[in-house]
């Protein structure tokens, strides 16, 4: 509740606005996936997935990996090399989701067999492999 002085001693007490409202996630479901990509500069690799759980339209937050191929990716930019990209995201439970990873610029294409894991904390929910031929 938050209060609002009215003057002379007088309180209004309004609600405060709602928060969106914390849902779990059961599980996430890959609806569509191409597992075969050709390795070029602006190729991706995508899959349409769809989380769900409890309350249906309640808010939660998917952490994604792509892990690649070895030896990895050496990045141009500190020389390190990744084994891996990993981002957070929110979702709300029973949308569908397009989710991609890009190659958009030339030192991330490592061919090979890449796999990609949606999770919520310490549960992996899903993965897919791909191969980017």
């Amino acid at each position: 509740m938050r209060r609002r002085c009215l003057g002379l001693g007088l309180v209004a007490l309004a609600a405060a606005p709602a928060a969106a409202q914390s849902g779990h996630v059961e599980r996430v479901d890959a609806l569509d996936a191409q597992p075969d990509v050709v390795a070029k500069l602006g190729a991706e690799l995508a899959l349409t997935i769809r989380p769900s759980g409890r309350p249906i339209g309640a808010q939660a937050t998917l952490r994604e990996v792509w892990r690649l191929p070895s030896p990895g990716a050496r990045d141009p930019a500190d020389g390190a090399v990744k084994l891996e990209f990993a981002s957070r995201f929110d979702v709300r439970l029973g949308d569908t989701l397009r989710r991609q990873f890009v190659f958009d610029q030339p030192w991330k294409i490592v061919r090979g067999e890449w796999l990609v894991e949606y999770w919520d904390g310490t549960r992996k929910l899903l993965n897919r492999k791909f191969i980017l031929k």
